[in-house]
């Protein structure tokens, strides 16, 4: 009999367009019926954008998840949930209003780099929006590259960006 190898994910949800209520709860229905073990969710955070000021705030959370897909699978298939909410990706659309953003941050202990998925996510450290909801189901996982705790990456985070629980 063969054994289905599971792989822990951390995935970074973000939105600042539409209904994010019901965006979140079909991101969360979606991966659970993805993963291969019950997913766990963050608390929902506020913050503002980085980038264009002139927008809505975003909503964020984290999930982490346990999966026996392969990071491209998996990247494939939150591509797959923004384009069915509506995002459409484009090259100058990084610090753009979205109704979905889904990032890869974390796979196990993996590093990788290709042209489509860079793990982990290059960015994820300095972002509070990401580390303090990353914290909550997620405080010991150890950044494969900085070799440090999200929970005393948290501490070390020098973000000026306001963000608050809701």
């Amino acid at each position: 009999m063969k054994r289905i190898q599971r792989h822990n994910a951390l995935i970074g949800f973000g939105a600042n367009l539409g209904n994010i209520k019901q965006t979140f709860d079909f991101v969360c229905e979606e991966l659970q019926n993805f993963a291969t073990s019950p997913i766990e969710l963050s608390s929902i955070y506020e913050s503002a954008p980085h980038g264009l000021s002139n927008q809505p705030d975003y909503v964020n959370a984290v999930i982490l998840l346990q999966t026996s897909a392969n990071p491209t699978e998996l990247l494939r298939f939150l591509l797959l949930l923004e384009q069915q909410r509506g995002r459409r990706r484009v090259s100058h659309s990084l610090n753009l209003p979205r109704p979905l953003d889904l990032d890869l941050l974390l796979y196990d202990d993996l590093v990788m780099r290709s042209q489509d998925l860079v793990i982990p996510h290059p960015r994820m450290h300095m972002r509070n929006f990401v580390l303090l909801p990353a914290r909550e189901v997620a405080p010991g996982w150890i950044h494969p590259i900085l070799q440090i705790s999200i929970d005393a990456l948290c501490t070390h985070c020098d973000d000026p960006l306001p963000i608050r629980k809701l």
